[in-house]
């Protein structure tokens, strides 16, 4: 097992009817799963396949104030493996002083060992104050997975090893150049957690409303990305 501290940068602009208040919660929602998309390294290292998924992804969705799931893929591998990934985001409180980084929410990737026709390529992940309503959105951002089929056998990056990554990608994010990586289940990972930090602050809104406003997200992953999984960089 590894260790690593990382802070990256991401930001979103979204539209809320009421502030974010103090001692709320940030909820996170998943949605919009993407069916189709390019596999890394099929059939053979340094190549990539587009596989479209839509008829044969297998996925759930279990969004809720207390943390939101993503499930995606199946295999034929037996036990002790995992055979599906999934995606865990729990929020976390919001504070007085947003302007300050705090921590968003919390991130636990497990990669499992699912056959290419059975997974998907990414969901939109949209962040909300205290309940899921069009009144407390707060904004979202794209959720890339990026699928590797196992030609080499061990874990490691996309020139070296089999690692599935997932990024958090939108306008003004970088997140999309820094991915997460996880070793899957079948060679040796378990799950990667991460922090998601960010800032909260008003902006202009471009039509001003009565009792609207805009808002501006800024987040970061930092914090240990604890390589408990068979997928690790």
């Amino acid at each position: 097992m590894s260790s690593l501290i990382a802070l990256l940068l991401v930001c979103f602009s979204a539209v809320a009817v009421t502030p974010a208040a103090f001692a709320d919660t940030i909820v996170v929602a998943f949605s919009d799963p993407v069916l189709s998309g390019m596999v890394e390294n099929s059939p053979k290292a340094g190549q990539e396949t587009f596989v479209d998924n839509t008829r044969t992804a297998a996925y759930g969705i279990r969004n809720s104030m207390a943390g939101s799931l993503l499930l995606w893929g199946t295999s034929e591998l037996s036990e002790p493996y995992q055979a599906f990934s999934e995606l865990l985001i729990v929020g976390n409180t919001i504070p007085a002083d947003t302007s300050a980084p705090f921590e968003l929410a919390t991130l636990t990737y497990t990669n499992g060992s699912s056959a290419n026709d059975t997974e998907i390529f990414g969901a939109t992940v949209s962040f909300y104050d205290n309940v899921i309503s069009a009144s407390t959105y707060l904004g979202s951002d794209q959720l890339m997975i990026t699928n590797t089929g196992n030609v080499f056998g061990r874990p490691g990056d996309l020139a070296r090893g089999d690692d599935d990554y997932i990024a958090i990608c939108g306008n003004k994010s970088n997140l999309c150049a820094t991915p997460i990586a996880a070793v899957e289940s079948s060679e040796g990972g378990t799950s990667v957690t991460v922090d998601l930090f960010g800032t909260l602050s008003t902006v202009p809104a471009p039509t001003p409303e009565p009792g609207s406003f805009s808002l501006m997200l800024t987040g970061g992953l930092a914090g240990a990305w604890v390589w408990k999984c068979r997928r690790s960089v």
